[in-house]
């Protein structure tokens, strides 16, 4: 496993971190980077995930001519002072936005993938219900025919024709399961379904 899978390992996440607001956004950033990190967020009002992702560099105030008492005292924590009075922003601090950045990063497109699947998963379980209703529906229908046929009479009482039908749909069940995903599929009559004899 490379460095860059370590560190970008998104199950140290919490799975909801991406819809954190506000305080518990800025608890995040306390607990997983620390409190100057934090602290500077608030201060610039980056207040939520989709916000601070959208910021290219929260550090990037400290470059500029800023007359705000907050951000001055912090820029004496974040902040290294050079000989020529120069002030640059600790690596730490900088590199760890830009890891926390592509961690939140990752875990929105593992998001939106696992959404992309969930549509296709949605979309191929309606063709198959669609496909498999249809050749459920014609062998009904064959089975009907020959009980509603004047020409052929049927050795067969309602109660066996009733059981015969059971029969099936609990064998069309087990045959479906797996393709339709779904492990506790069971049809029960009066419940699912019911039949209706003339």
């Amino acid at each position: 496993m490379s460095l860059t899978n370590i560190y970008l390992d998104t199950s140290r996440l919490p799975d909801d971190v991406l819809s954190y607001t506000d305080q518990r956004f800025y608890d995040f950033v306390e607990s997983f980077l620390g409190k100057l990190h934090s602290r500077l967020l608030a201060q610039l009002h980056i207040s939520s995930v989709p916000c601070f992702l959208l910021t290219e560099n929260p550090c990037a105030i400290f470059n500029m001519d800023i007359d705000d008492e907050i951000l001055e005292k912090l820029s004496k924590e974040i902040c290294v002072k050079l000989k020529n009075n120069q002030f640059i922003v600790k690596p730490g601090i900088e590199n760890s936005f830009k890891c926390l950045k592509q961690l939140l990063s990752k875990k929105t497109e593992e998001k939106l993938k696992t959404k992309r699947k969930g549509q296709q998963r949605s979309r191929n379980l309606d063709n198959t219900i669609a496909t498999q209703s249809s050749s459920f529906s014609s062998a009904l229908m064959s089975l009907s025919q020959p009980l509603s046929s004047a020409n052929s009479l049927s050795s067969l009482t309602l109660d066996e024709h009733r059981q015969y039908l059971l029969n099936l749909i609990q064998q069309w069940c087990i045959d479906n399961k797996s393709s339709l995903q779904l492990n506790q599929l069971e049809l029960k009559e009066g419940v699912d379904f019911t039949f209706f004899f003339l």
